[in-house]
């Protein structure tokens, strides 16, 4: 098991890894902005692997898919809207690139539509992976390739090292089926909010932590 021996600090981050395609001689393009904790994540997972990283100053559609065809590109991370940017370009422009290095793509910070899903995986290949999680939790849950169209509006399952409840208002636990709200314990979880306890105390129950 890839996971033992690592301190349980690590057991979240060591089960998402397992989770999708990510290799030593990765090279990771990043558009996202490194202020951001996704950027940041996935850059520094790559560079502790010892992989590439290629990054782009600012966001353009086609510049991207030259780029993934220049430098061999293995994996990226965007958002939602990057995503249907790259969508909005005319299908020949996209098949002149030859994007054949790509081994997975990753969608986070935001809902993925299905429809954006269901196109994206229709242009580049069975390759797009969507994560759920917050600067406060880490990450929670993944959904792997076809996930997405198979249950439109999934997050996938939780990732190893994460509890997950589905509580109402009054904080008790949603028969299946039901509207819950999703709170997730796992050791990335942070300790509150820097001065501010009630909106900690409002976060959390029993140890679990939601954002909203």
């Amino acid at each position: 098991d890839f996971i033992t021996g690592f301190p349980d600090g690590y057991e979240t981050i060591v089960g998402f890894l397992n989770e999708f395609p990510i290799d030593r001689d990765e090279r990771h393009l990043v558009v996202c902005p490194l202020y951001h904790s996704a950027a940041q994540f996935f850059t520094s997972i790559v560079m502790a692997l010892g992989g590439c990283v290629i990054v782009l100053n600012h966001f353009d559609p086609e510049r991207v898919l030259q780029t993934i065809e220049e430098e061999r590109v293995t994996s990226a991370m965007m958002v939602p809207t990057m995503y249907s940017r790259l969508l909005a370009l005319p299908q020949g422009t996209i098949r002149q690139f030859d994007l054949s290095s790509l081994r997975w793509l990753m969608s986070g910070a935001a809902p993925l539509p299905a429809d954006v899903a269901r196109r994206i995986e229709e242009a580049f290949g069975p390759i797009l992976y969507n994560f759920y999680g917050a600067t406060e939790t880490g990450v929670v849950t993944i959904a792997k390739p076809g996930e997405h169209t198979a249950r439109p509006g999934t997050i996938g399952r939780p990732v190893g090292g994460n509890e997950i409840r589905l509580l109402d208002k009054q904080g008790e636990p949603v028969r299946d089926g039901e509207v819950g709200e999703l709170f997730a314990k796992n050791p990335m979880l942070m300790d509150g909010y820097h001065g501010n306890a009630e909106a900690t105390s409002k976060a959390m129950r029993d140890g679990f932590f939601s954002v909203g």
